[in-house]
C-alpha cells in the first residue's frame, strides 16, 4: 500500500511540473518581440496636443438651412470652393465660408413621382449634385442623381449687368453674377443613381480647353447600380466583367503625363477560389486611347490595373486592404533622393479587426507594376499565376500608342482577359506610415501639407487625417527624412495634434440639443447624437492665413492649422515638434513666426528637445501632453473617453500631464521591449517559486504518507470492507479505538451482513495486527471470511440480539 501510494503520488507530481515548465516556457518565448517581426508595430502614439474647443473667434463655418445636405466638395479652385449639395450647389469663400453664389436645381415632379413608383424613399428622389467641373473660368459643368434619373447641365456665368432675363433657366447668385442654363443632356455615366454610390471624375486638358471628351469619370451605371464603369466619351470598361470592375467603390481620380489614374477599392477576383476579400486597386488609361477596331470601337484599350499593398511587415503580414481616401502627388526629397509619394489612408473590413493606416506609394513604383508581369487563370478552376513572357504579345498591351485602332485582335484579347497585374505596388519605406488600431475611431480622409520647412532646414511633410468620430489629427513624417531613431529603433511619426472638430451632442427630453453651442464656436451635432464623420480636408494657403477646411455631410468648418500659442514655456513648444511652431528666445513665446528670426527660434522635430529650454529639457519617452479640456466631462462623456481629472489646475489654465493616445486612459505606454523583458522575467520567476513550493509540498505530502501506513491502516481497510458488505464485524474487533460486536446469549457470532447466525468461530483468540505483516493478515482474513459465508447458508437457528459496545 504504501509503495503504491508513493509511486502514485510521484507520476503526478511529475506530470503536473512537466505542464508548468511547458506553459511557462511558451509564455516566455511567444512573449518575447522578435526583430523584424513584431516590431513593424507601433506602440500607441499620443498626441502631444490635444483640443477640445477651439475660440469662436479663430473658427469659420458654414451650415445651410435644409437638413441632410449631404455635402461634397467636388472642387476647389484657389480662394473658392464648389460645394455640391441637396438641390443646391455653392460657391463659397475658403477665407470666411461666405457664400458667393448659389445655384439651385430641383427635379421635376414626373422625375419624383417616378422615383416614388420605383420604390425609393422621399429622401433619395432629390437632385443630389456629384459632379461640378470647370471648363472654363466661365463655364461649368454640372450632373446630379436627380431623383434616380442623373441629367448634366451646362451652365454660363454672366457678368454684372449682363442679364439675360429672369426665366426658369436662369439664376441669380449670393453676390454679383448669374448662372445661365445652355444645355441639358443625360448623365448615366458621368453620375451614379444612387446619391450614396462613390464615383470620382477629373479633366485631363486645361482650363478653357475642356470638352466632354476629355472629363474621365469612375461610377455605376443603371437603376439597380449593376454596370460599374470608368467612362470617357465615348470609351467605357468591360461591361458585366468582373475582371475588369467587380463591385469598385471610387475613391479618387487624378490626371498626370498622359495617363489617368483610378483609385478604388473592390472585390478581389483573383481571390474568389478561396472566398471573398476586397482589395484596394490603381488603375490607369492613355488619354490618347481611341478604342479598338471592330467590336473594341468603344472600349478602352490601355486599362490596367494593380494591387496597392499596405500592410505590417512580418512572416504573416498584416494587411490593411481597403483604400477610403488618397492624397494629391507630393515630390521632395526622402531619405536622399527625390520621389513623388501619394498618402493614402487604408483601413481593415468593417467586420474584422479595427484598423486604420496611411500609407505611401511612389509613383515609380506604381509604373513598374504596370511594366511587369500579368496575372492570369487558365480555366475557372485554375489559380491565378503570373503570366509568362512568351505569352504576352507584341505590341505590349497597355502601353499608349499613337492610334489605338490599329492594334492587332491579339493584343486586344490578351488586355481584355489579362486587366490585372501580378505585382502589388509596395509601401514606400516597406511599412505604413502611421498606424491605429482600436475600436475608438477609424481613418477616414487625408490632406497633406507638403514639405513643410522647419528652422533646421529639413523639409517634412505635415498629414492632417479625419477621422469617423469628428477628430482630425496632426501627424509629422519624420520617417521620410531618418530611418532610425536615437535609440536605434525604426524612427516613428509625430502625433502633433488631436483637435475635436465635429462633437455630437445628446438630445434633450425636450427635443432640443443639450449643451448646442453658439454659432462661432466649434463642434457640430447631429439629431441622433451619433458621431459625425469627416468626408474632405483642404490645406487652405492665402498671404494672410493658413487654414484647414473641414467638411462633414451637413456642416464645413475652417479651423487654424496650428495651435502654437497653447504650449505656455520653451520645453511645452519644443515637444510638440511641430514644423510650424518655434520658442522664440527674443520674444519668450511659442510663435508660427520664427521665420523672421531664424537664429533666435528653438525648434527640434526629430528629437522634442533642445538643450537652450534648460538641462532638463529632454522628456522622458512618451511623457507629457498639454491638453484642453474646457468643454467638460459632458463632452467627455458624450465621446466614450475616460477623462483625466489632472489635466487642469484649479484655474481652468493648461497643465502639462502624462501623455494619453486618443480615446484612451492616462496609463503610461510602455515600448515592446519593456513589456517582453518583464513578461520574461514574471515568468522565470513565477516557475522558480512555484518549484519550490511544489518540492515543499511534496516532502510534505510524503512524510504524510509514511506516517499514516501503521497498525491502523489494516483497521481502516476492514472497515470500509464492512460497510461494503463484504466482511463480517468480527474482522474489525480488537482494533484501536474501533467498535466491538458480539453476541448476548448465543455461542455462536452473528453475520450482520446476510442477518444469519454463522459456525462458531473463535475470532476473539486471534492476535492483533501487526505493521509488520499487515499483508499476511489480510490474505488470512479473506479466507476466514469465505469460510465465514459458506457456514452461514447451513445454520438455520434463529437470529439472536445483537449487544454493540464501544471502546
Amino acid at each position: 500500500m504504501k509503495a503504491h501510494h508513493v509511486q502514485t503520488f510521484n507520476n503526478q507530481t511529475l506530470l503536473f511540473s512537466l505542464i508548468n515548465v511547458t506553459l511557462a516556457t511558451t509564455l516566455m518565448f511567444g512573449n518575447m518581440v522578435r526583430p523584424g517581426v513584431y516590431a513593424a508595430w507601433q506602440d500607441p502614439l499620443p498626441p502631444r496636443l490635444r483640443i477640445n474647443n477651439i475660440p469662436a473667434d479663430r473658427v469659420v463655418r458654414f451650415r445651410s438651412e435644409q437638413e441632410h445636405d449631404h455635402f461634397r466638395l467636388l472642387d476647389h479652385d484657389g480662394d473658392f470652393l464648389l460645394i455640391g449639395a441637396k438641390n443646391m450647389v455653392y460657391n463659397v469663400s475658403a477665407a470666411t465660408l461666405s457664400v458667393r453664389r448659389r445655384l439651385e436645381w430641383r427635379p421635376s415632379e414626373s422625375d419624383v413621382k417616378m422615383c416614388r413608383l420605383k420604390g425609393k424613399s422621399e429622401e433619395a428622389c432629390h437632385n443630389y449634385i456629384r459632379v461640378i467641373a470647370k471648363k472654363a473660368h466661365d463655364r461649368v459643368l454640372v450632373c446630379g442623381t436627380n431623383a434616380y434619373k442623373p441629367k448634366c447641365r451646362d451652365y454660363a456665368l454672366l457678368p454684372t449687368g449682363k442679364s439675360s432675363g429672369h426665366n426658369s433657366h436662369t439664376q441669380r447668385g449670393a453676390s454679383n453674377g448669374e448662372f445661365s442654363l445652355t444645355e441639358e443632356k443625360p448623365g448615366e455615366g458621368l453620375c451614379p443613381y444612387d446619391p450614396n454610390h462613390n464615383s470620382t471624375f477629373t479633366f485631363a486638358a486645361p482650363l478653357g480647353y475642356r470638352t466632354d471628351g476629355d472629363l474621365y469619370v469612375g461610377t455605376v451605371g443603371q437603376f439597380s447600380g449593376a454596370d460599374p464603369l470608368i467612362y470617357r466619351k465615348p470609351l467605357r470598361t468591360e461591361q458585366f466583367d468582373l475582371k475588369h470592375l467587380n463591385a469598385p467603390q471610387f475613391v479618387s481620380s487624378m490626371h498626370l503625363a498622359g495617363f489617368v489614374y483610378f483609385f478604388f477599392r473592390e472585390s478581389a477576383v483573383e481571390y474568389i477560389n478561396c472566398g471573398k476579400a476586397v482589395y484596394s486597386r490603381v488603375a490607369r488609361v492613355c488619354t490618347n486611347d481611341q478604342g479598338g477596331p471592330h467590336k473594341f470601337k468603344e472600349r478602352f484599350t490601355s486599362f490596367l490595373k494593380a494591387r496597392l499593398n499596405c500592410s505590417i511587415p512580418g512572416d504573416m503580414p498584416f494587411y490593411f486592404n481597403e483604400l477610403q481616401s488618397t492624397g494629391p502627388i507630393v515630390e521632395g526629397s526622402y531619405r536622399g533622393e527625390r520621389a513623388r509619394l501619394i498618402y493614402s489612408v487604408m483601413t481593415t473590413g468593417s467586420n474584422s479587426i479595427s484598423g486604420s493606416a496611411v500609407c505611401a506609394f511612389r509613383l515609380d513604383d506604381i509604373n513598374a507594376a504596370f511594366h511587369g508581369a500579368f496575372k492570369g487563370q487558365e480555366d475557372k478552376n485554375s489559380n491565378w499565376l503570373p503570366v509568362i513572357n512568351s505569352k504576352v504579345p507584341e505590341p505590349r498591351p497597355g502601353q499608349c500608342v499613337n492610334n489605338s485602332k490599329s492594334l492587332p485582335d491579339v493584343t486586344l484579347n490578351f488586355i481584355t482577359n489579362h486587366p490585372l497585374m501580378d505585382q502589388a505596388v509596395p509601401a514606400y519605406l516597406g511599412r505604413p506610415v502611421v498606424v491605429h488600431t482600436g475600436f475608438s475611431y477609424r481613418y477616414t480622409y487625408i490632406a497633406v501639407d507638403p514639405q513643410v520647412e522647419a528652422v533646421s532646414g529639413k523639409a517634412y511633410d505635415v498629414l492632417f487625417i479625419g477621422t469617423d468620430h469628428g477628430h482630425v489629427l496632426k501627424v509629422v513624417n519624420v520617417a521620410s527624412l531618418t530611418q532610425t531613431s536615437d535609440s536605434g529603433q525604426i524612427a516613428e511619426p509625430v502625433v502633433v495634434e488631436d483637435v475635436l472638430v465635429f462633437a455630437p451632442t445628446r438630445i434633450s427630453s425636450s427635443g432640443s440639443r443639450a449643451g448646442e453651442k453658439s454659432s462661432g464656436s466649434t463642434g457640430s451635432t447631429n439629431s441622433a447624437g451619433a458621431p459625425i464623420a469627416i468626408t474632405n480636408l483642404v490645406v487652405q494657403r492665402s498671404p494672410y492665413e493658413q487654414k484647414l477646411i473641414v467638411v462633414s455631410n451637413n456642416e464645413i468648418q475652417g479651423v487654424p492649422l496650428f495651435h502654437c500659442q497653447r504650449a505656455q514655456s520653451c520645453v511645452d513648444c519644443v515637444r510638440l515638434q511641430d514644423p510650424y511652431c518655434a520658442w522664440s528666445l527674443d520674444e519668450r513665446k511659442c510663435t508660427h513666426n520664427w521665420r523672421r528670426d531664424r537664429h533666435s527660434s528653438v525648434q527640434s522635430i526629430e528629437h522634442g528637445w533642445d538643450e537652450r529650454c534648460g538641462v532638463n529639457s529632454r522628456p522622458h519617452p512618451n511623457s507629457g501632453a498639454i491638453v484642453d479640456d474646457s468643454r467638460g466631462d459632458a463632452a467627455a462623456d458624450d465621446l466614450g473617453l475616460e477623462r483625466n481629472h489632472n489635466e487642469l489646475d484649479g484655474s481652468g489654465s493648461n497643465t502639462v500631464i502624462e501623455a494619453t493616445g486618443p480615446f484612451l486612459s492616462s496609463s503610461r505606454m510602455y515600448p515592446a521591449e519593456t513589456l517582453a523583458i518583464s513578461v520574461t522575467t514574471s515568468v522565470v520567476t513565477s516557475l522558480v517559486i512555484g518549484f519550490i513550493a511544489g518540492y515543499i509540498f511534496a516532502r510534505r505530502c510524503k512524510n504524510d504518507i509514511e506516517m499514516d501506513t501503521g497498525p491502523e491502516d489494516y483497521t481502516r481497510y476492514v472497515d470500509i470492507q464492512r460497510m461494503n458488505g463484504l466482511m463480517t464485524p468480527d474482522l474489525g474487533m480488537g482494533a484501536y479505538g474501533h467498535e466491538l460486536s458480539y453476541a448476548v446469549g448465543g455461542p455462536r457470532p452473528i453475520n450482520l451482513v446476510l442477518n444469519k447466525n454463522g459456525k462458531p468461530t473463535n475470532h476473539l483468540s486471534n492476535p492483533l495486527p501487526n505493521a509488520n505483516n499487515t499483508m499476511q493478515q489480510m490474505q488470512l482474513q479473506m479466507n476466514n471470511l469465505a469460510i465465514h459465508q459458506q457456514a452461514t447458508l447451513e445454520n438455520k437457528t434463529t437470529l439472536q440480539k445483537v449487544k454493540k459496545i464501544y471502546l
